[in-house]
């Protein structure tokens, strides 16, 4: 039986809402990828903001001309050492790729301060000739990084 949610991202298949699908059509997102635009998704609390990212990730990977990949870096929130957050942060990125099936690449053993830029690296070139963009969250602010 489903049900309304209020803490997250929502599945369809377990919870009433409208669907992401309606309102990707015609928003012309594509555009902020294909003139490399930064932006910012900026909205209050449970409007949405994850479940459209993850619903516009699966979107580009569906289509032959993008690889994309979400991840949140709240479990980062409270690390201040570079030592321990960048493996951490390195670790969400390949749980959340293997999740959606997408290529992880293979990192040795590397300093944490470069780990995460290496990471991106290497994706974007095991991706070719598609622009390989991670999303990444920070509580209610999200950004676009193109490699």
């Amino acid at each position: 039986m489903k049900s309304f949610n209020t803490t997250g991202p929502c599945d369809p298949q377990i919870y009433y809402m409208l669907s992401p699908e309606e309102r990707l059509v015609g928003a012309g997102l594509s555009r902020y990828i294909d003139e490399q635009l930064y932006w910012v998704l900026h909205a209050p609390r449970q409007t949405g903001k994850t479940t459209f990212l993850i619903n516009w990730m699966r979107e580009l990977n569906a289509s032959d001309k993008y690889v994309a990949c979400y991840v949140s870096v709240e479990r980062c929130q409270g690390i201040t050492e570079v030592e321990r957050s960048m493996p951490a942060l390195y670790e969400a990125i390949c749980k959340q790729a293997r999740t959606e099936n997408l290529p992880v690449p293979k990192i040795t053993t590397l300093s944490p301060a470069s780990l995460v830029n290496r990471t991106l690296e290497k994706w974007a070139k095991l991706v070719q000739p598609k622009p390989f963009y991670a999303k990444q969250r920070r509580e209610s602010t999200e950004s676009r990084f193109a490699v």
